[in-house]
């Protein structure tokens, strides 16, 4: 390729961005700390992924062709994997939130104003600075994953969660 240079498409396009350079953290009160500093989320987290997003198609018939029209926006559900602490102090806040959704003991159903909760994905650059922030609202946790255990496994215990949520903003 005549005049390809990883020095020019550098100077134009930056760096690449690296998967590992990113946060994670609630800002609700339903378990999961208030504050972004003090949130054990950001740093338990071992993996997620940017939130999915779809506009559904309305097929309108005319004169005999079809013509796409957008409609209705949906959002997949998001799925967050955490590294377990010595305290299971993430797990229990996690099992604490879903049971404001509905409490299998009592059978009672909560409020969404008591359990809705907003959900932050920071995608950050080599510096540490905001490349590009979403935020989950009205999000809870809609299914926490098994947790793993054996004799013979050495590797830090993980568990995922699965956050069902209504919109995302970007930043």
């Amino acid at each position: 390729m005549a005049g390809f240079h990883v020095n020019s498409m550098k100077a134009n396009l930056g760096s690449f961005s690296r998967a590992y350079l990113f946060n994670v953290y609630f800002t609700n009160d339903v378990g999961v700390g208030v504050a972004r500093g003090d949130n054990i989320a950001t740093y338990l987290v071992r993996s997620t992924t940017l939130p999915e997003s779809t506009i559904e198609p309305i097929v309108v018939p005319w004169q005999g062709q079809e013509y796409k029209m957008g409609s209705t926006h949906t959002f997949a559900e998001w799925e967050c994997t955490f590294n377990l602490d010595s305290n299971a102090t993430l797990r229990k806040q996690m099992v604490e939130w879903s049971r404001k959704v509905h409490d299998p003991e009592t059978n009672i159903h909560g409020s969404p104003s008591d359990y809705y909760g907003e959900a932050v994905l920071e995608l950050l650059d080599v510096n540490g600075a905001v490349v590009m922030a979403y935020t989950l609202h009205q999000a809870w946790p809609s299914s926490i994953g098994s947790l793993d255990l054996a004799q013979d496994n050495k590797e830090v215990s993980q568990f995922s969660v699965t956050f069902t949520y209504n919109w995302f903003t970007t930043i």
